[in-house]
């Protein structure tokens, strides 16, 4: 665990300070001098003493420095952490609200067709539970699915988006007439295609107008 500034400086403080009491003890005669050039505290020059002296006060306080600039560095990297941490709850909060918002429906799928998302239009539109259909195939809620994904490759092997018209089978065996619009998802690495989203509206209302003006 890494010290604050004072904290670091308390430390180095009191390792100055034993390590000058060690030399204390050392040059009263209390504890032996173990040395191989010098047999006692009396015959070491003094300059000597004086450059080991600051050398190692010098290395304490350095040490304490190095260790104050690593502690506020780990602080500012754990607070920008947890800064873009919100800021990234916060947009996924956002695009959540946006998603569910839709008045029409929203679907994501994998290449094969299964279904990994379904927003809450989307959900109210099928009559489904929300989260229900994740995981099943495009056909669970289009039955015509198998050929719904063979067109959009064909058609999106040109253009942008694949739209058509299809009846929704609902979970109460309802089917309901959508317009759809269908793009390709591509990946973020290499662009390679991950899936397709699928944005649909219940066309229901629309339908129903249609027939009332051909039937005047």
């Amino acid at each position: 665990v890494l010290l604050d500034r004072r904290g670091a400086m308390i430390v180095a403080s009191l390792a100055v300070l034993f390590y000058l009491s060690l030399l204390n003890v050392v040059y009263w005669g209390l504890l032996p001098l173990r040395s191989a050039i010098y047999d006692n505290v009396a015959s070491i020059p003094v300059r000597e003493v004086i450059y080991y002296i600051f050398v190692t006060l010098t290395g304490f306080f350095a040490t304490s420095l190095l260790v104050n600039f690593l502690a506020e560095r780990g602080r500012r990297m754990r607070a920008e952490l947890q800064e873009v941490g919100e800021e990234l709850t916060e947009l996924q909060s956002f695009n959540e609200r946006v998603i569910d918002n839709i008045s029409g429906g929203l679907v994501v799928m994998a290449p094969d067709g299964e279904i990994s998302f379904v927003n809450a239009s989307g959900a109210g539109i099928s009559g489904y539970v929300a989260g229900a259909l994740v995981g099943k195939p495009l056909s669970a809620m289009f039955p015509r699915g198998p050929a719904i994904l063979a067109a959009a490759r064909e058609v999106l092997r040109t253009r942008k988006v694949y739209r058509f018209e299809d009846g929704l089978a609902s979970a109460e065996g309802r089917v309901v007439p959508v317009g759809a619009s269908m793009t390709g998802l591509p990946g973020a690495i290499g662009g390679s295609l991950v899936g397709y989203v699928l944005i649909f509206q219940d066309l229901t209302e629309l339908k129903r107008l249609e027939n009332e003006v051909r039937m005047k």
